[in-house]
Order: structure tokens, then sequence, then C-alpha cells
């Protein structure tokens, strides 16, 4: 989470149709678009890109576990996502 630069209101949402993985000159990034951005002005999505690390990470380690594009990135086991996954979150850092 930290490599992408997503709010918590923007990484509880975030399934794998939502992102792409970007290769340029070698340097892999991830591209995520973010339906639910905090700071949005327009209809639509926002783009964000990740740092290489991040890239390294989702493609050898995440989307191993779990490539179903509908598939949520983080937690995907819990199904009421607005407040679970942020009561998740505040047990492994609190």
């Amino acid at each position: 989470m930290i490599h992408t630069f997503l709010r918590p209101s923007e990484w509880k949402y975030l399934q794998h149709k939502h992102i792409r993985v970007m290769d340029t000159n070698g340097v892999k990034q991830l591209v995520l678009s973010v339906s639910n951005a905090k700071t949005k002005k327009a209809s639509g999505s926002i783009d964000s890109t990740s740092t290489e690390v991040a890239a390294d990470l989702y493609v050898n380690k995440i989307l191993k576990r779990n490539d179903d594009p509908n598939a949520h990135v983080f937690f995907a086991d819990i199904k009421k996502r607005d407040k679970a996954t942020v009561d998740k979150v505040s047990r492994l850092f609190g």
C-alpha cells in the first residue's frame, strides 16, 4: 500500500481489474485506476502510478495468490468492505 500512494478509502475497494503493469525501458510500474479517489474532481477514475517496488510485489506475490479480475487486492475474503477492512488494518498497526 505504501508504494502505491493510495489512501485507505481508495485501496479497500481496489480490484485486480483496476491495475495494469506498465513497462517503460525495463522499469515496471503499476497504473491503478482509482474510481473512488478522494481528490477526484471529474466523473470517471483517476490513474495513479506506483513505484517499481510495488509492481514487483504485485506481480510476484499478490497476483500469484489470486488473479481473478473481480477479486479485491487486499483482504479479498472480507465481504462488507466499508468498516471491516479499516478495522482489520487498524488492528495490524495499533
